[in-house]
């Protein structure tokens, strides 16, 4: 719904009298042919495997959604290589070469990226720009946090103080807290991706049934969800405390952590 509304107003600018339907279509994926040929060569090319490694997750009970620790490892940990990989086959698809088709002459041919961003003599450029204040609009009522007065980030996929604190923890485990690749290997011969996920796991576990104070570790809220909360009190789901009231931990506890959970 934020995307439809948005994509309506901004329709509106140049169409005040344009109606809903006529700017956004309500229906199944599998009624869009397209759509369905992308996901599944996304899946084929990027997705599948990853599908495949979470379920065996679950199954051995590695990883349950209704358990805090698991969702912000699992988060941390595989955003990042999952987003990396996801923008590796999006760039080689873009650059791939459309072939001719003898039985659809009207198809375009070529590399898509050159195709949107220097098209050929003749084809009509449908462009049109936004109004600033409409798009000032749009944040103000759909993509900020009345509560903190920030704007929602689509970048974003954990708060960051929980971002901060699993950095923390990470170092103090000696485990790199960021630019991992799936194909990483421990000197021990397993996968650094899933040393830091099981570490971490356990090491939230423990901080949260500590009570989850300083940090209070959280996911971050939906847009929907930030505007579903408005006047009810909220606060120890956004809330934010300073680094110095992060707990220490030592070696000798991380190493007990390590050799009773990572075996």
């Amino acid at each position: 719904m934020l995307l439809a509304e948005s994509f309506w107003e901004l329709h509106r600018d140049h169409n005040p009298d344009i109606t809903f339907p006529e700017v956004f279509w309500y229906g199944t994926s599998t009624r869009n042919v397209r759509i369905e040929s992308w996901w599944g060569q996304l899946t084929k090319g990027a997705t599948a495997d990853w599908k495949k490694y979470f379920r065996t997750l679950q199954q051995e009970n590695l990883f349950q959604e209704d358990k805090l620790e698991d969702m912000i490892a699992i988060l941390y940990t595989y955003m990042p290589i999952i987003r990396a990989k996801l923008h590796q086959f999006v760039e080689n698809w873009n650059n791939h070469k459309i072939r001719k088709q003898s039985n659809r002459p009207n198809l375009p041919t070529g590399e898509p990226y050159y195709n949107y961003y220097f098209p050929p003599d003749g084809v009509n450029n449908y462009e049109q720009i936004p109004f600033l204040n409409t798009i000032e609009s749009i944040r103000d009522k759909k993509l900020k946090n009345s509560y903190t007065n920030e704007y929602y980030d689509h970048d974003s996929y954990l708060p960051n103080s929980t971002m901060d604190y699993c950095a923390r923890m990470l170092s103090k485990g000696d485990l790199p807290a960021n630019g991992v690749q799936y194909e990483d290997i421990m000197p021990d011969g397993r996968k650094t991706h899933f040393v830091m996920y099981t570490f971490l796991k356990a090491y939230l576990g423990r901080h949260i049934q500590k009570g989850n104070q300083n940090p209070v570790l959280s996911l971050l809220l939906k847009p929907r969800e930030v505007s579903s909360i408005r006047g009810r009190g909220a606060a120890h789901l956004v809330a934010e405390f300073p680094d110095e009231n992060l707990p220490d931990i030592t070696d000798n506890e991380l190493s007990q952590e390590e050799d009773s959970d990572w075996e």
